[in-house]
């Protein structure tokens, strides 16, 4: 039985991927997205106020991951990545994770 195929020319995910492959962190933001943010953001005062909060610290790319679970930022750098930290303002029962992506030979640059 034959499997359906997408077009992967038009494929966020897949562009996303091979420009962080590439290390082409300007590619991987513009990439990003989230359908399910506006409408969660909206309905959940705390996903927008804690968007807001990544923003205020400096985030250029604060997004909802999945359908909720939690949000999260990219920057280019671990310094970058950690000033955000620094400066991010939330209640202390939210929890924070500061890490790197793999680099494994799996991942080229």
């Amino acid at each position: 039985r034959a499997r359906p195929t997408r077009p992967r020319a038009g494929s966020l995910s897949l562009r996303a991927l091979e420009a962080l492959q590439r290390g082409d962190f300007e590619t991987v933001e513009r990439c990003l997205c989230n359908d399910f943010h506006e409408p969660m953001a909206a309905r959940a005062p705390e996903i927008a106020r804690t968007a807001e909060a990544l923003r205020a610290a400096g985030a250029s790319n604060a997004m909802l991951a999945g359908s909720g679970s939690c949000l999260f930022t990219l920057a280019a750098t671990r310094e970058r990545i950690e000033a955000i930290a620094a400066r991010l303002e939330l209640p202390d029962r939210y929890l924070r994770f500061v890490t790197a992506f793999a680099k494994t030979p799996q991942w080229r640059s």
